[in-house]
């Protein structure tokens, strides 16, 4: 995490503007708010693979379970997503709900509805062409629905 990245965060937090973190944004952001990482897959018992090549980008690999009550409650039960990362979320940072699961139990995306904080594990600008609910994160950030 480097000073920059802690300033725009805190930037944004002290005007009140919403945040979207995509993957290293949402480990970034865990951080942030002093949380802990993993710093490589092999450290957790998770039998996913997270590094989807040669998969294309644009292509979902695995399934996620989404907390209904959460911004990303419109998001089907057992939605698909991409994924190419090597560290996850270890201990929750303060403040931070996990709204989204893999199926093997590590953290896809988390929030803070009172500080307008969303991010997800996954790659949604890869995908929002074709899938409509990940264009949908984008809009709800636009929106200032987050």
């Amino acid at each position: 995490m480097t000073g920059f990245e802690l300033a725009a965060i805190k930037a944004a937090l002290e005007a009140n503007k919403p945040i979207l973190g995509v993957c290293r944004g949402l480990q970034l952001l865990n951080v942030y708010f002093g949380g802990t990482l993993y710093q490589d897959l092999s450290l957790t018992s998770s039998q996913i693979k997270h590094l989807q090549s040669p998969t294309p980008q644009e292509v979902p690999t695995h399934h996620i379970s989404v907390e209904k009550e959460s911004s990303l409650g419109f998001l089907p039960e057992n939605y698909m997503v991409n994924s190419f990362h090597h560290q996850v979320i270890k201990d929750l940072g303060q403040g931070l709900q996990a709204i989204a699961h893999g199926n093997d139990g590590l953290v896809e995306a988390i929030e803070n509805k009172e500080k307008h904080v969303l991010a997800v594990q996954w790659h949604p600008e890869c995908t929002w062409e074709t899938e409509n609910f990940d264009k949908k994160i984008f809009e709800i950030f636009a929106n200032g629905d987050i």
